[in-house]
């Protein structure tokens, strides 16, 4: 049997139960939550081994292997989320570096559809530096990010290394998010 709001005919409210009330499924029922899980995209997403980061330029992070993808919105080849729907999404990364080198320092940032947002010292769209002061042997540098996006908008992180030498994002990193509504 289906329950269908009369006075509308597919659309609208229904209501089961009142405020404080407890809406008990008897065991042995299927409940389909398909749909209420597609409606909530999520993913984290990690890397399969390490990925070098040229001194003096900005790097997409390339996290290539999906650990979870609910509605199937993060790509491994692109390494980007697309939003299926507008809305408030958090995101947040954890990106160990190695061969940090004391001698400069380390930028990672998300980005939206390409762009870094950054404009007059301010990167909109969540940053972290770490400057002369960091381990010669790693640092481990987290952002998180709460955005606003509108479908079809996609998100990246980004890493830059600014100092003597090349670096190496290693395989522990990770990347992910969820849409909050």
């Amino acid at each position: 049997d289906e329950i269908v709001h009369q006075s509308s005919q597919g659309s609208g409210t229904i209501t089961l139960g009142a405020s404080g009330e407890t809406i008990t499924v008897p065991t042995g029922v299927t409940l389909d939550t398909t749909s209420a899980t597609q409606n909530r995209p999520a993913f984290q997403a990690g890397r399969s081994g390490n990925q070098t980061l040229s001194s003096g330029a900005s790097t997409v992070l390339a996290f290539d292997v999906s650990r979870y993808d609910i509605g199937s919105n993060y790509s491994t080849s692109t390494y980007r989320f697309t939003a299926p729907k507008a809305g408030r999404y958090f995101f947040t990364t954890s990106a160990r570096i190695d061969n940090a080198s004391s001698g400069g320092y380390l930028r990672c940032y998300i980005g939206v559809n390409g762009n870094s947002g950054y404009g007059g010292n301010n990167f909109s769209y969540g940053h972290v530096i770490s400057g002369n002061n960091h381990s010669t042997d790693y640092e481990s540098l987290s952002v998180s990010a709460v955005l606003n996006l509108s479908v079809n908008d996609y998100v990246q992180v980004f890493a830059g290394k600014h100092g003597d030498t090349a670096s190496n994002l290693q395989g522990e990193s990770q990347f992910s998010g969820y849409f909050l509504g």
